[in-house]
């Protein structure tokens, strides 16, 4: 894409130039050493994300090195991603991001106050180039789909599946109905976390699969902004009785476990209020509509809560069938997901057949572990 017709990018140019202006394209022949060993010559570290931020996102420096300012990237090499080669006040400077990180090399003359003077600005630099990505690009990306989402599917799925398995070993033995005891709060304080990391893992999993979606929500940005309950209707076919059936379960459980314990146990039909009705006394808000556990201030009964997890395990296998099945074997694979329109492509053409999107699928997945290990 072009930058040049951003009047913001031409500001961030002119920033730049101001940080790092006299870093030259030539730089000097020397013998060259890591700049590591200027700043810390007993063993030291670079710094750290905190103060250096190029070091968390080394692409903040890569940009502006080559994009602000007029340098020249190299690469990539084997375990080496790229290089960039400069002169900076009659010392040669390399930055390179290798498979375990970005280095930075100088010459074996350079002083330290050069090499701390150098970082300095380098970070400068990288502070304009976030303010440029977060006021101007992002926003145009996000707009066009540029962009990719993390999969995170496997770690929320790992978390839920932990909280529920110790919800069933407390509650399984906990005394009912009454003495309440430690097994029935500590099993109830897993169990509501289950319930709520079930629907994060879910809602995760719909921005993952709306990308394979029949058809793409023209307002993908919107789409991101909804709700677990939006996310839900548009990607199932709330025609069919099956997949209505599982969604107002959901919505149920939703609204009577997971959102009056995640907004403190109050809400307008929770137990937790109750209203006077003069000469009778205090009546809960949800009168009977609740279980009984809202009236036990959310502590669970073994039954309730295997009936919850009942409900999420259909739901998780009707997640691995039909026009989601493309979906979720891409989702469990833990690749990222692409939302632009080469990538949609890319899914559409695989998405014949079963077969030719697991070959997919594979080819993938070795295209990042090769990038991942640099070996070019």
């Amino acid at each position: 894409m072009s930058y040049c017709d951003s009047p913001k990018f031409q500001e961030a140019k002119e920033k730049a130039k101001r940080v790092l202006g006299d870093a030259t394209k030539d730089a000097p022949d020397s013998e060259m050493t890591s700049i590591r060993k200027i700043l810390e010559p007993d063993g030291g570290q670079l710094g750290s994300a905190t103060t250096l931020r190029f070091l968390a996102v080394p692409e903040l420096l890569l940009f502006g090195l080559t994009k602000l300012l007029p340098l020249v990237a190299d690469g990539p090499f084997e375990k080496t991603r790229w290089v960039v080669w400069f002169g900076f006040r009659n010392m040669p400077f390399a930055f390179e991001l290798r498979k375990f990180g970005l280095d930075c090399r100088t010459g074996i003359g350079c002083s330290k106050p050069l090499a701390e003077d150098l970082l300095r600005r380098c970070n400068r630099l990288c502070s304009i180039v976030e303010e440029y990505f977060s006021q101007d690009l992002f926003p145009k990306q996000l707009k066009n789909r540029n962009f990719t989402v993390q999969n995170l599917y496997r770690r929320f799925d790992a978390r839920y599946c932990f909280l529920r398995e110790q919800a069933k070993v407390f509650l399984d033995k906990a005394r009912f109905p009454f003495p309440f005891d430690k097994k029935t709060e500590h099993g109830s304080a897993c169990a509501a976390a289950a319930i709520d990391a079930y629907f994060s893992k879910t809602e995760h999993f719909f921005v993952l699969a709306v990308a394979f979606a029949e058809k793409l929500p023209e307002d993908v940005e919107g789409f991101l902004r909804l709700h677990w309950g939006g996310k839900a209707k548009q990607l199932l076919d709330l025609d069919d009785d099956h997949a209505k059936g599982l969604y107002d379960q959901l919505i149920r459980i939703r609204d009577v476990w997971r959102n009056p314990i995640t907004h403190g146990g109050i809400g307008i039909e929770s137990r937790a209020i109750a209203f006077h009705v003069p000469e009778l006394g205090a009546c809960p808000a949800g009168l009977s509509r609740y279980p009984k556990a809202h009236a036990r201030g959310f502590l669970f009964e073994g039954p309730e809560i295997h009936e919850v997890f009942s409900i999420f395990d259909e739901f998780d296998r009707f997640l691995t069938q039909g026009h989601f099945a493309f979906a979720h074997e891409w989702v469990s694979s833990g690749l990222n997901v692409r939302f632009d329109q080469e990538a949609m492509n890319e899914y559409r053409a695989a998405m014949k057949t079963k077969e030719e999107f697991s070959k997919y699928i594979d080819r993938v997945a070795d295209e990042v572990d090769r990038h991942t290990n640099m070996d070019y």
